[in-house]
């Protein structure tokens, strides 16, 4: 429901039906305008049997076959499988996402604040990211670093128009791109010493890195990570 108050707008709803509450354009009084930030949200939780009756509905949804053969042999599995490198997981398993919503396998909604630890900034199923993959992956599969193709040179472009870049590096990750990082260092302190006639062997290579950092898990990468417990078991590390 919603209802004013003295602080502007009331909200009341049952999760996880929030979308439902948002209006269409020209829906109202409120359509297309936020809440203010004085309003209050109130939050009511369905019963089991409410669960009970979203989990049936929910049977042909993406994921539901999951819930048969339960959490514990999913995870017997997945120990089975899997390396252990990343330790415990939080026990929930998610089948599928719309925007900022993640569900899990019993059809329960969850407010997604971690967005894949800071990289999915378009949210689950977005209509123009499917829509750009299912026609990316309708053309090209990958032809490696040895050919011109038009989608890359493209997207190097746009991303130096619209930042500080002059050139594009592209990596598969935030290690790789840490490593990417160091090699460029340690090439342009070499360059500099042989442009001012000095021996390149004896240039610069010290790194200087923050405590508590987190600069990923290769042996470039991990040489700057601050934290032990990812660096002891590997050590000696890189010089």
């Amino acid at each position: 429901s919603c209802t004013q108050t003295p602080c502007g707008t009331e909200l009341s709803f049952e999760l996880p039906s929030l979308r439902e509450l948002m209006p269409a354009e020209g829906g109202g009084p409120h359509s297309g305008s936020p809440a203010k930030s004085c309003c209050r949200v109130e939050i009511s939780w369905p019963d089991d049997d409410a669960w009970h009756a979203r989990d049936a509905a929910l049977e042909k949804q993406p994921g539901g076959e999951l819930r048969e053969s339960g959490l514990e042999a999913l995870v017997e599995e997945e120990e089975k499988y899997l390396l252990q490198n990343y330790g415990a997981r939080i026990p929930l398993v998610f089948t599928h996402g719309e925007g900022s919503t993640l569900y899990d396998a019993n059809g329960r909604g969850y407010l997604d604040f971690a967005a894949g630890i800071a990289v999915n900034a378009l949210g689950h199923s977005d209509a123009a990211w499917v829509e750009a993959v299912v026609e990316a992956a309708g053309k090209l599969c990958h032809v490696s670093n040895l050919y011109h193709t038009v989608p890359h040179v493209g997207l190097a472009k746009r991303l130096v128009e619209h930042s500080f870049a002059q050139r594009v590096f592209f990596c598969n990750s935030g290690t790789e791109a840490n490593e990417g990082a160091i090699k460029f260092a340690r090439r342009h302190a070499r360059t500099k010493a042989e442009a001012a006639g000095q021996d390149p062997e004896n240039a610069a290579t010290e790194l200087v890195s923050f405590t508590r950092c987190f600069h990923g898990r290769s042996m470039g990468a991990l040489t700057l990570t601050a934290n032990s417990k990812y660096k002891d078991p590997f050590k000696p590390l890189l010089p």
